[in-house]
């Protein structure tokens, strides 16, 4: 549980001005969904059992898990930025950028597959970064599970699992593809 205890630390380091981001553009989403009617595609999921059980039937109760995928997806981006040997500026950066980039922020005020869709493909990005970082194949289990995460969500993830493949076979981290 490398990868936990990593994330842990940073969090407690200089992960909180992320989280505070995260939080912001999460507020952000509830506020706004306040004031807002039912989109069409959520419609489709009022009649699923978990969401009505669990939260009701209201906007607010069917926007607020496309919100928290996003807010995690603002966090697992700031994450790889420090991974990656980012500053807290460098990751407080990714984490704005990715909190208000237009396409994030207008799918995940939507119950839709797409925040959905993101959170996946993030994690994915984010178990690959540390997988090549730390050079630990053993992480292929968990990309495994976020991709197949992802194709239960969208089939779009194998898009984007190709165009990794093909990157690392491009890469010098190809030894990677072939380890037991």
């Amino acid at each position: 549980m490398d990868a936990l205890s990593a994330l842990s630390t940073w969090l407690r380091r200089q992960g909180w001005l992320v989280v505070l981001i995260a939080l912001v553009q999460l507020g952000l989403h509830l506020w706004t969904n306040a004031h807002d009617n039912i989109f069409r595609d959520g419609m489709y999921y009022l009649a699923a059992a978990f969401s009505r059980g669990i939260f009701g039937d209201s906007v607010f109760a069917i926007r607020l898990l496309p919100g928290l995928a996003a807010a995690v997806v603002v966090i697992l981006t700031a994450n790889m930025a420090a991974i990656l040997g980012g500053g807290w500026a460098t990751q407080a950066l990714a984490a704005v950028a990715v909190a208000l980039a237009p396409v994030f922020m207008g799918s995940s005020g939507l119950l839709t597959m797409d925040p959905f869709d993101q959170l996946w493909w993030t994690l994915a990005a984010w178990v690959l970064v540390g997988l090549i970082k730390q050079q630990e194949p053993r992480r292929w289990l968990i990309f495994g599970v976020a991709v197949g995460l992802g194709l239960l969500t969208k089939l779009t993830m194998s898009f984007f699992v190709m165009a990794l493949l093909a990157g690392l076979l491009l890469s010098e981290s190809r030894k990677l593809l072939f380890n037991r």
